[in-house]
Formats: structure tokens, sequence, C-alpha cells
């Protein structure tokens, strides 16, 4: 399933890897993971994992390089929302230092709720579990209330209601530092982001 999501993102986007100083297709060579030869399907392997790592940096320079530009929002929403289809574990420390980046569309036909503003939810949690940490590590150290209000949904998306909760008073629970206790309790009492 993955592979054939990986697929679908490599023929829309045509991503062309260098591999051996030659310009390879990832799309054009991806029938030889079918071969019978054994070398065949491991250099295909490793040419769609390439490709695959190329794209992640790709996007994260997207995201690095306009973040700032207000007129490149769309470029940097495209490319979180990408990361998060591709399931970029190596990208979820960039994602959450921009977990509050929003991008709200005027022109929509119904009314946005307000996380759809908010790219890194939906990246986040499409990569799942192995967000949560690093996600409430920040929210440890930050009174901001959007990131609050942010993490709370991504935990929530990955867990459900019930369980994120349960997770957030276990993480509560196992800290010492008082401070921090704290802040985590404010994640666990901010308003939830359904009645908001």
């Amino acid at each position: 399933m993955r592979t054939k999501g990986l697929f679908v993102v490599l023929l829309i986007f045509g991503v062309r890897s260098v591999i051996a100083g030659t310009s390879t297709n990832c799309v054009d060579d991806f029938p030889k993971l079918r071969s019978e030869d054994l070398a065949d399907r491991e250099t295909m392997a490793g040419l769609v994992e390439q490709c695959r790592l190329n794209t992640i940096e790709n996007l994260e320079s997207n995201i690095r390089d306009f973040i700032g530009d207000g007129s490149r929002n769309g470029t940097v929403k495209t490319s979180i929302i990408l990361l998060g289809r591709l399931r970029a574990v190596e990208a979820v420390p960039l994602l959450v230092e921009h977990l509050t980046f929003s991008v709200f569309y005027k022109q929509v036909k119904r009314t946005q709720l307000w996380d759809e503003g908010y790219p890194c939810i939906q990246a986040l949690s499409d990569i799942g579990f192995v967000s949560l940490d690093p996600i409430l590590k920040q929210a440890e150290q930050t009174d901001d209330k959007d990131y609050l209000r942010c993490a709370q949904r991504v935990c929530m998306n990955v867990l459900g209601s019930e369980m994120a909760e349960k997770y957030i008073e276990n993480r509560i629970e196992h800290t010492t530092d008082p401070a921090r206790r704290g802040r985590l309790q404010r994640l666990k009492s901010t308003p939830s982001p359904l009645i908001q």
C-alpha cells in the first residue's frame, strides 16, 4: 500500500533522481520491481527509495525557502501536505517547528473548518504516532495557545479523543518539571477544537 501511494506521487510529479550520475525517471523503470532478476528488483527498490528521499528533501527545501513569503503560501501548503502523504518521518521536526503555519483560502464555496487552514496538522496526522512525542516535547516548552490547539488536534486525529486525553495524562504523570507539567496540563485543558 505504501509503495502504491509513493508510486502515485512519483507518477503525478514525474520525480527524477540522479543515480550513478545520470538522471533516471523512477516511473519509467517501476515495472522492474516485478522482475524475476533479484539484482533488477534491488536496483529498482534503491532507486525508488532514493527518489523518495530526494522528493522529501525538495519538499523541505520548498518549505524553508518560501515559508516567510506570503505570496508562496500555496507552494508551502502543497509541500507540507505531500510530506504527510509520503509519511516522511524525516520531516517531523520541520513540521513541528511550523505547526502553526496557516493558509486560509478566501475563495472557497463552503465554510472552512479552523484546522483545515493548518497544513502541518494534516501532515503530522498522516505521519501518525511517531509525530506525537516531538509535538508534546514542544508543547512542554510553549505557552502559545495556537500551538496548543494544533498539537491537541494532531493528538486527537492520530489517537481519537479519549486515547489522546489518556496519552497526554500519561505524559503529565511522567513529567517531573513543574513548568513542563503545567504546560502539558494547559494542553489537556485547551477547549476541544471540535467545538471551536
